[in-house]
């Protein structure tokens, strides 16, 4: 298709949702039509997503490298996800408002410094601004693994360690299950259940 014509809607929400977790779908798809990897398609009322968001709030920097090497630019939420720190303290340095606004699906921008587990970022983020979202970042953070943003999140404004996930789990639900212990202690001591 040139660029003229519009991507079929079904085909744009297959390659939306591939980019959530599928690599080897998200590489075929792009394969056959290259234009995908800058379409977006609006799950309602306005809350438009693109592959590359999609990647950057599920935490898959692979996938998100693929779009990026395909023509997408780089936002500050997949900079965030991606550990990419000067970026993102670039776009915070043009756009400090840039710290408070959400993401797609209403996403923070911690939350996806939290998946990277880059405490440093964090930090940047948090000099600039205080972020919202703490508590759900300790989600991100507890899904991989990354004791230290569960610490730094916690001593810098996450209070409700309780707050259940998508999934009707909390944290600590999830370090049990997932069998991180020491995340789980760290939980426990800050008064999570």
């Amino acid at each position: 298709m040139n660029d003229r014509t519009p991507l079929p809607i079904d085909l744009v929400k297959d390659f939306v949702t591939a980019c959530h977790a599928r690599e080897t779908v998200v590489t075929e798809m792009l394969d056959s039509e290259p234009a995908l990897a800058r379409a977006s398609i609006d799950w309602g009322e306005g809350d438009w997503e693109n592959g590359l968001e999609a990647a950057g709030h599920m935490g898959n920097p692979s996938i998100a490298e693929l779009l990026l090497s395909r023509g997408m630019t780089q936002s500050i939420f997949s900079a965030a996800m991606m550990g990419e720190r000067a970026l993102v303290e670039q776009h915070l340095k043009a756009d400090p408002s840039a710290v408070s606004t959400p993401g797609v699906h209403g996403i923070s921008l911690i939350y996806h410094a939290a998946i990277s587990g880059n405490v440093d970022l964090a930090g940047s983020i948090q000099s600039v601004s205080d972020a919202p979202g703490k508590s759900d970042a300790v989600h991100a953070a507890v899904k991989f693994a990354h004791v230290e943003m569960v610490a730094w999140l916690i001593g810098n404004g996450a209070t409700d360690l309780s707050r259940p996930n998508f999934q009707k789990k909390t944290p600590l639900d999830v370090a049990i299950e997932s069998d991180l212990p020491e995340i789980a202690e760290l939980l426990k001591t800050k008064g999570a259940q």
